[in-house]
């Protein structure tokens, strides 16, 4: 078993993850943060999810916590791997932004079309409710209006805080 830390950091496309995850890089120096779309070859989710706990696992091992970034459970549903069985100390972050935002967002990305950003919208929506109703421990932060370095500096005193809780 390991108990340093996991964190998981989820929302749907347009989110802000990647932009987030690249800032909290830069500010959490004392933990492992990686964005797990960069593991994701030939579409192949399954495998980049296990990668990310094999990481999650090597920096255990170094006495240090991860914050994995990844839209969980949808593409990336870590909790199937084996591997996630042996992390006893998960903390949830979910991140989201209001329909006009993320509808902005996606079409600046330019290979969305009216369709998928309609359905991305919907499952985001849904995927914020099951983390409502499903963990009252997880922080749930508004990317709407907020910079990825505010954000990343949140995430950074949440980590921090859950890190020294830890131990």
């Amino acid at each position: 078993m390991y108990d340093y830390p996991l964190f998981i950091v989820t929302g749907g496309s347009g989110s802000g993850k990647t932009s987030i995850s690249i800032e909290l890089g830069k500010v959490l120096t004392e933990q492992g943060v990686l964005d797990m779309d960069f593991l994701v070859v030939d579409n192949d989710f399954g495998i980049a999810s296990n990668n990310s706990l094999m990481i999650a696992k090597f920096n255990a091992l170094c006495e240090k916590g991860t914050v994995l970034f990844g839209n969980v459970p949808y593409s990336y549903d870590i909790t199937k791997s084996e591997l996630f069985s042996y992390f006893t100390n998960v903390h949830f972050i979910y991140l989201y932004c209001r329909k006009k935002e993320r509808t902005k967002r996606l079409k600046e990305r330019e290979v969305w079309s009216d369709e998928n950003i309609i359905h991305e919208i919907s499952l985001a929506n849904h995927m914020l409710q099951e983390y409502k109703n499903r963990d009252s421990s997880a922080l749930i932060l508004d990317t709407t209006s907020s910079s990825p370095e505010d954000i990343a500096i949140k995430i950074k005193l949440y980590v921090l805080e859950k890190t020294q809780n830890s131990f």
